[in-house]
């Protein structure tokens, strides 16, 4: 089950992690290169996906509408297909990495790229009627589950004329490669049969001729847009890194492949009498030699995405190779948010702090400001922004943050004041009611958004965010990790921005899991603000073992505009009177309003221009 061509000179498991750890550290760098060298070329690419699939889903809608009448019926089953393909077209996002590496003639990019994409969202619905998804990873509702809420009798077969009727649709607008497109689908179409073989007819040799057939073969239906003749030396790479792809996959389905009796990569192995999670491995380490014996581009390209192979088979557990954290030898730190930075090196060393540059824009330069619990607190000149430097490492704060979770910090005040007003406006301007609230405190905001109608996902600690969210709440990194569920309407970041160590990273992510039209909300501590010029640096916000940076209006700006959204400065309104105390009243005086808070209301740039206020 190795890639052809690499034969690994030591089986033992301590060995093959050590290979994978050597050759993880090249392709991490490998990673950081192809996002500086290539960002523009990728985001161009990105647009390039977008526009077809809605150019591709809009002629599938204007289709069925002229043939049949604009019949209602059908308008309405086209309608949740074309918001269901619209949000699916996130499963393409690999595309453009890929693309830097093929450089495909742009214009017949394009064109070929409306069709293929109609004929692998039809595999993709198709599958979801045949495996019977309602959820689709855990992310979003199926075309199935939404046309079983009013058609529940007719659903299944419905799921599967749509298919159809997007699969030709997808032929009828293929202008390039359409004899390879139709023997891939053959294949497409016998892997489907095959995945129905009864358990005496699995083998090996069964399994991975299955994940050919239909895994791989659904990356062969893009391919077609981006290499029609499949010349790349990547080809080779990305066909065993699909085929990889379906195995971690199948480590973590196991448990409803074997209640549904379907064919599994685990099951085929214990079959056999072997470790999966070994094999594994070896197979990831065979992965990543190919990838690395690329010439450049493609190699860096492969090594990127066999670096998150990586980190998917560290997370279910098949790749069991974590680097040593410099905090797991204590028992616990031993400090607080208010321990000193004195305190901190007497207790954890030197290398509990680190020297930064600014995080919103990168300038090496900054102003010093004042000091705050012996951390200094700098300004940039470029960007004006506010940051702590040197600071305490991530990883340190995450462990105290985790360490302190009996006593966190307390909810923002402009939340707690304005909770009903922001969720009535995020309601009245987002395009549909999946919300993700990104937080590192309790807050009240999500539970007054399920009172208007939002279906509220979480973001954060777990332990601390579940009476929160309940079961919809996830730990992420949202600086490197992909945002859980995806398709979200509006996305909430109130005091979670400012928690961030690289913002600039998450940002993006953020964006590619909004919906169209989405809304992004931002609420900050303004270093601008009445509250600050009052009490300076013994404002109760300035926290520099937990927040490490503070935004004002420029800053905040120059990063969204710069992570591809809208800057849209909002005002909270001023509380009734029998509401207001008299130190409220003094700060609307000079100016300013009972939080203190930055709030923000953004778009992604590339959506249409509209206002989001009235």
């Amino acid at each position: 089950m190795t890639p052809q061509g690499f034969t690994l000179p030591d089986p033992t498991p301590q060995a093959l992690t050590l290979q994978v750890l050597t050759l993880l550290e090249r392709a991490e760098f490998a990673a950081t290169e192809v996002r500086t060298r290539y960002g523009d070329q990728i985001a161009a690419y990105r647009e390039d996906i977008s526009a077809a699939v809605r150019q591709a889903i809009e002629r599938l809608q204007v289709h069925t509408a002229a043939v049949s009448g604009s019949n209602p019926f059908c308008a309405e089953l086209m309608r949740r297909t074309g918001e269901y393909l619209d949000w699916l077209q996130w499963v393409l996002w690999d595309l453009p990495y890929f693309a830097v590496a093929v450089q495909p003639d742009r214009e017949r990019f394009r064109k070929d790229l409306a069709g293929c994409s109609l004929i692998y969202f039809a595999c993709r619905v198709l599958d979801d009627f045949l495996d019977r998804h309602f959820l689709y990873r855990g992310r979003r509702e199926t075309l199935l589950a939404a046309i079983a809420e009013d058609h529940a009798g007719q659903a299944e077969g419905l799921t599967v004329t749509i298919a159809t009727l997007i699969y030709f649709e997808g032929m009828a607008q293929l202008e390039g490669p359409l004899r390879q497109t139709i023997d891939t689908m053959r294949r497409v179409l016998a892997g489907v049969l095959m995945e129905s073989s009864p358990p005496e007819c699995w083998t090996e040799e069964y399994y991975e001729q299955l994940i050919r057939l239909k895994n791989v073969d659904y990356w062969r239906i893009l391919c077609a847009a981006l290499d029609p003749e499949e010349q790349s030396p990547l080809i080779p790479f990305l066909n065993d890194y699909y085929a990889f792809a379906q195995k971690l996959n199948d480590l973590q389905d196991h448990g409803r492949d074997e209640t549904q009796s379907r064919p599994n990569y685990v099951t085929m192995c214990r079959m056999s009498r072997r470790d999966a999670k070994e094999l594994l491995t070896r197979e990831l380490l065979a992965l990543g030699l190919r990838a690395d014996g690329l010439e450049e581009p493609g190699r860096s390209v492969a090594l990127a995405k066999w670096a998150e192979s990586c980190q998917e088979a560290e997370r279910l557990g098949a790749f069991r190779a974590t680097r040593p954290d410099p905090v797991a030898a204590a028992e616990k730190l031993g400090c607080t948010w208010q321990t000193t930075a004195e305190g901190f090196l007497a207790r954890l060393g030197s290398e509990v702090l680190e020297d930064i540059a600014c995080p919103v824009c990168g300038g090496a330069a900054s102003l010093p400001l004042f000091r705050k619990q012996g951390f200094r607190y700098v300004r940039c000149p470029a960007c004006a922004h506010v940051f702590v430097s040197p600071r305490l490492r991530e990883v340190y704060r995450d462990r105290l943050r985790k360490e302190l979770r009996e006593t966190p910090l307390p909810p923002p005040m402009g939340e707690e004041l304005h909770a009903d007003y922001l969720c009535r406006l995020l309601r009245e301007h987002s395009p549909g009611p999946r919300m993700l609230d990104v937080r590192f405190q309790p807050g009240v905001l999500p539970r007054v958004a399920r009172a208007y109608g939002f279906q509220v996902y979480g973001v954060g600690d777990q332990e601390l965010l579940r009476p929160l969210f309940g079961e919809r709440v996830a730990e992420a990194d949202l600086q490197r990790d992909e945002v859980p569920w995806g398709g979200f309407d509006v996305i909430v970041l109130s005091h979670a921005l400012d928690f961030l160590y690289e913002p600039r990273l998450a940002l993006p992510r953020l964006r590619e899991a909004l919906n169209r039209n989405g809304l992004l909300f931002i609420a900050v501590s303004d270093i601008a603000s009445v509250q600050f010029r009052i009490f300076g640096k013994d404002w109760d916000d300035l926290n520099p073992a937990a927040r490490p940076q503070f935004f004002c209006e420029e800053s905040l700006r120059r990063l969204l505009n710069e992570s591809g959204f809208e800057f849209r400065r909002i005002a909270l309104p001023q509380l009734s009177p029998e509401l207001q105390t008299r130190w409220m009243r003094l700060l609307r005086r000079l100016n300013g309003d009972e939080a203190g808070d930055l709030t923000v209301i953004a778009r992604p740039i590339s959506s249409p221009d509209e206002e989001i206020l009235g």
